[in-house]
C-alpha cells in the first residue's frame, strides 16, 4: 500500500507545490520547509525539480503574449 501512496504522492508533489507557492499566504519558505522535511537529503533535488516546473510554467505563460501593467 506504501508504494502506491508513494508513486501517487510523487505524481502530485509538484501540483501541490505550485498551488502552494502561488498561494500568498505561504510562498517559498513553506514548500521548502516541508521539502527539507520529508526528503531529508534529497530536499535539493526535489526543489529543483519544483523549481523547474515554474520555469516551465513561467516561459509558456509568455509564450501567451499576455501583457501586464508594466509593459
Amino acid at each position: 500500500m506504501i508504494e502506491k501512496v508513494n508513486k501517487y504522492w510523487s505524481q502530485r508533489n509538484g501540483t501541490l507545490a505550485i498551488a502552494t507557492i502561488l498561494d500568498p499566504r505561504n510562498k517559498t519558505n513553506c514548500v521548502d520547509h516541508y521539502c527539507r522535511r520529508l526528503y531529508n537529503e534529497g530536499a535539493d533535488l526535489e526543489l529543483e525539480r519544483i523549481r523547474a516546473i515554474l520555469r516551465d510554467l513561467l516561459a509558456e505563460y509568455q509564450k501567451t503574449g499576455v501583457q501586464t501593467n508594466e509593459e
